[in-house]
């Protein structure tokens, strides 16, 4: 009996040892279950609203340039505010705002100058514009400025640049290096038709085309155009051909050219019609039936005047410039990227413009 005793005052003594341990327990799940109640109700910290910066737009061309009034209001559209509004005006330039917009994420004051430089004839007078417009960029403070066509680069960049500024530039058709070559400072995007973009319309409508013609008028542009393709040949594809025809100076040869064109073309490129600087000869109007007899489709880097007589017209988009615009501007004002590591492309986007040819009796026939 002792013993049993014993052993039931010893399972006594256990047993309330163990009531401490589990009170301490207990206590320990609430305490938990109270941080992770405190965590869930904690506020969230708001996100710390970006600086807001100064960006001033100037453009070579004027309200009355095509290429510009298009830029403005792909930029209205893309910013959501009217580019035309908030007028004035100085003795060298037409400005439009300062507007308050935003991009993304980051807050802009926005102010655009239409500096005419394109019409601007004179090295003194292209000079002291240029030296307006950086008075108006030192003024303004502004921390990018944008230049819009290869006549703000040549007499305005260089200026800009030594005087602290970053430059974005668009519109550019000539090498950037001309203006900006190793320069940390400047990024930006050329107006020119790419190769990358002409190719994929190209495939689009058909996917198995590989053997590629293609010519052009004896223009500066358009051999420039010609130098690109024939540069990007390796890009093209396995199986690919370009096959480059003699440069037309009449509408006569390239008539004759798309009458020879080898059998087995699937396509021809027509790099430049009538381009500034061709033979005099291309200045007059072609005929309206020129392109019905090619017997492949026809591809025609435009504007030209071949644009409405049968062909896929490939133009320059502004909104495409514009949308590369302003990914630089999140890429440098929001996210400090350096110009230096943003590339100068070519944007492919472009805007596509098909006509049908004319109805024509075929040749060879003796019609009625």
């Amino acid at each position: 009996m002792p013993s049993l005793i014993c052993i039931l005052l010893g399972l006594l003594l256990l047993a309330g040892c163990n009531k401490p341990d589990s009170a301490n327990e207990g206590d320990t799940g609430q305490h938990a279950a109270a941080e992770s109640g405190e965590a869930e109700t904690e506020p969230e910290i708001p996100p710390v609203p970006l600086e807001r910066k100064r960006v001033l737009a100037a453009f070579s061309g004027s309200e009355t340039d095509p290429w510009t009034a298009d830029m403005l209001g792909a930029l209205g559209t893309a910013l959501h505010f009217d580019a035309w509004s908030s007028p004035d005006a100085d003795d060298y330039f037409d400005y439009y705002g300062t507007y308050d917009v935003t991009h993304g994420n980051q807050p802009l004051d926005l102010r655009i100058v239409l500096t005419g430089m394109d019409s601007i004839n004179g090295v003194e007078r292209q000079q002291a514009a240029a030296n307006h417009l950086l008075e108006q960029a030192q003024d303004y403070e502004a921390d990018l400025v944008w230049l819009d066509g290869d006549p703000l680069q040549f007499h305005a960049g260089r200026l800009l640049l030594d005087n602290g500024f970053q430059i974005v530039f668009s519109g550019l058709t000539y090498d950037s290096s001309l203006y900006y070559e190793a320069e940390d400072n400047a990024a930006g995007f050329y107006r020119r038709h790419s190769v990358s973009g002409t190719m994929g319309r190209i495939w689009r409508d058909d996917d198995k085309a590989l053997f590629h013609c293609i010519i052009t008028d004896d223009s500066p542009e358009g051999r420039r155009r010609l130098r690109e393709f024939t540069d990007a040949e390796d890009l093209m594809g396995e199986g690919s051909t370009l096959h480059v025809l003699p440069v037309f100076t009449s509408w006569i040869e390239l008539s004759e050219a798309i009458e020879e064109l080898p059998p087995d073309a699937d396509d021809l490129i027509i790099c430049a019609a009538g381009e500034t600087g061709a033979s005099e000869s291309l200045a007059t109007d072609p005929a309206t039936d020129l392109l019905s007899f090619s017997p492949v489709p026809v591809y025609v880097l435009g504007p030209s005047p071949l644009d409405m007589l049968g062909c896929t017209s490939l133009l320059i988009r502004p909104a495409a410039q514009v949308s590369e615009i302003l990914t630089v501007f999140e890429a440098n004002l929001s996210r400090e990227i350096p110009m230096s590591n943003i590339p100068t492309i070519v944007p492919e986007d472009m805007q596509v413009q098909l006509s049908e040819p004319a109805e024509v009796i075929p040749r060879g026939s003796s019609g009625s």
